[in-house]
C-alpha cells in the first residue's frame, strides 16, 4: 500500500525573530519581541481518500504565523529595604492556515476533498511579583489571563459534504505561587503551586470521529501542579532534587490514529507524579553529570478510549517511561580539546491506553569530540571542528511511538549507528 500510493511527507519552514531590551532608568526596563514564519507541509497517505465524504489521501497545509510581546519590569525596595521586582506584560500570537485534502491517485494529487481556512490566536495578559520577605525567604507570585480563539471557514461544501465551519473560544486565568528558603549559602529549598491551561491545537482539532469535519467538541485541558525541591551547591559538587505532582481534567489524548490521521479526545483525572534527581561535579579537567527521572503517569479514572475499548483506572499513560536516566562525562585535557561520552537509559513505554502493547526499554551510548583552532582569547573568528557518534553499539529500539494506532503500527525505529561532523565559527 505504501508504494502504491507513494506515501511520503515533505516539510519546509522559515522563521525569523527579534528581541529588543532597553533600560529606561535605574529601576525600569522594557523587553519587546516579535517573530513570524511560514510552514508548508505535503503528506501522501496510504489510501486514496476518493469518497465524497473523505478528507482525501493527500494533506496540503500552507501556514503563516506571527506574534508580538511586550513586558515592563520595575525594581523597588520593600519598607524593610529588601528588593522587590514586578513585571507586567502582554503576548499576542496569530496563525492562519490553508488546509486542503485531495484524492491520492497512486502518488499524484487528484480531485479536491477538503478546502478550509483556519485561524487561531491568543491574547495573554500577565503579571509577576518577586519579593524578598526576609533576608532568607523569597516569594514569587504570578497571574496570567488567557483568551484563545479558533475558527474554521469551510470552502468545500457539497450535498455529501456539508458546511463544517465553526469557532471555539476558551478563557482561563492561571495563578502561580512559589517560595524559596535560603537555608544556607549552599542550600536552597523551594515549593511551587500553580494552575495550567492548554487548549487544543488546530492539528488536534482537525479530525473527528466518523470524519465529520473538525472536532469542535474537544475541550481545553486544565491542570493543577505542585513541586517541592532542593538545590545544593559546593565547590566541587552540585545536587538538585525535586518531587512533583500534577493532575489534569480534560487531558487531550489520542483516541485513534488511522492511516496517518490522529483523532483526539478528552480524559479526566490524568495524574503525573514523580521525582527528579541531578548531580554534577567539576574535578579539574573532568566533569561528570548524572540525571534520573521517575515518572508515574496514569489514568486516575476509567474511560472509553480508542475504538470503544474500556481503559481501566490505573493504566499507564502511553508514550511515557517510568524510569529515564542520563549519564555524561566531559573531559577537557586542554583549551583546544573537548571530549565526552553519554549513556541514555529508558524503561519500557506503553503504546496504547489499554496497555496491551509496549516498546521495550533501551540503553544507548554516544561519543563526541571537538577541537578549537586559534583558541586564544584574542582569536577571531574562533573555529571549532566537531564530531559526534550516536548509538555506538548500533542498538535496535523504538525511537518514537504512534499512540493508539488503529492498524497496530505503533513503533517507529530509531536511527542506528551514525556519525556527524561539522565546523563551527564564532566571531568575537
Amino acid at each position: 500500500m505504501a508504494s502504491t500510493f507513494g506515501t511520503r511527507k515533505s516539510v519546509a519552514q522559515n522563521q525569523w525573530g527579534l528581541v529588543l531590551e532597553r533600560q529606561l532608568g535605574a529601576a525600569d526596563s522594557v523587553r519587546a519581541r516579535a517573530y513570524g514564519g511560514t510552514r508548508q507541509l505535503t503528506q501522501y497517505l496510504s489510501f486514496s481518500g476518493a469518497a465524497e465524504s473523505s478528507a482525501g489521501g493527500v494533506v496540503d497545509l500552507d501556514r503563516d504565523y506571527h506574534g508580538l510581546g511586550l513586558a515592563w519590569t520595575h525594581s523597588a525596595r520593600m519598607p524593610s529595604g529588601l528588593p522587590l521586582t514586578w513585571t507586567l506584560g502582554v503576548d499576542a500570537d496569530r496563525l492562519t492556515e490553508q488546509r486542503q485534502g485531495r484524492v491520492n491517485q497512486n502518488g499524484e494529487p487528484g480531485a479536491l476533498r477538503r478546502n478550509e481556512r483556519d485561524r487561531a490566536g491568543n491574547t495573554d495578559w500577565f503579571a509577576q511579583v518577586d519579593a524578598w520577605i526576609t533576608p532568607t525567604w523569597r516569594a514569587i507570585a504570578g497571574l496570567r489571563a488567557s483568551r484563545v480563539d479558533m475558527r474554521v471557514n469551510d470552502h468545500f461544501i457539497t450535498p455529501t459534504n456539508p458546511d463544517d465551519s465553526g469557532a471555539r473560544t476558551w478563557r482561563q486565568t492561571s495563578p502561580v505561587l512559589g517560595v524559596v528558603w535560603s537555608a544556607s549559602d549552599q542550600l536552597n529549598l523551594y515549593a511551587n503551586l500553580g494552575r495550567g491551561f492548554e487548549t487544543p491545537t488546530l492539528a488536534e482539532m482537525a479530525y473527528s470521529q466518523g470524519n465529520t469535519g473538525p472536532n469542535f467538541g474537544l475541550a481545553a485541558s486544565r491542570s493543577r501542579q505542585m513541586e517541592i525541591g532542593a538545590k545544593w551547591q559546593a565547590d566541587v559538587h552540585q545536587v538538585q532534587a525535586a518531587w512533583f505532582d500534577a493532575r489534569s481534567q480534560g487531558e487531550i489524548v489520542p483516541a485513534a490514529t488511522v492511516n496517518g490521521r490522529t483523532i483526539f479526545q478528552n480524559a479526566d483525572n490524568v495524574r503525573r507524579r514523580g521525582l527528579e534527581l541531578a548531580w554534577s561535579a567539576q574535578a579539574g579537567a573532568w566533569k561528570p553529570r548524572a540525571a534520573y527521572t521517575y515518572l508515574d503517569a496514569f489514568f486516575g479514572d476509567a474511560y472509553t478510549g480508542a475504538g470503544g475499548a474500556r481503559v481501566a483506572a490505573g493504566n499507564r499513560l502511553p508514550g511515557t517511561a517510568r524510569h529515564v536516566a542520563h549519564l555524561a562525562l566531559d573531559y577537557a585535557p586542554s583549551a583546544a580539546w573537548q571530549l565526552g561520552a553519554t549513556l541514555d537509559v529508558s524503561g519500557k513505554v506503553f503504546a496504547n491506553d489499554v496497555n496491551s502493547e509496549a516498546a521495550a526499554g533501551f540503553a544507548v551510548v554516544g561519543l563526541r569530540a571537538g577541537y578549537t583552532f586559534g583558541h586564544t582569547a584574542a582569536a577571531s573568528p574562533r573555529w571549532q571542528a566537531w564530531a559526534r557518534l550516536d548509538n555506538l553499539l548500533d542498538r535496535r529500539y523504538a525511537g518514537s511511538l504512534i499512540v493508539n494506532d488503529g492498524n497496530g503500527r505503533f513503533f517507529e525505529p530509531a536511527a542506528g549507528r551514525r556519525i556527524m561532523v561539522g565546523l563551527r565559527a564564532r566571531f568575537l
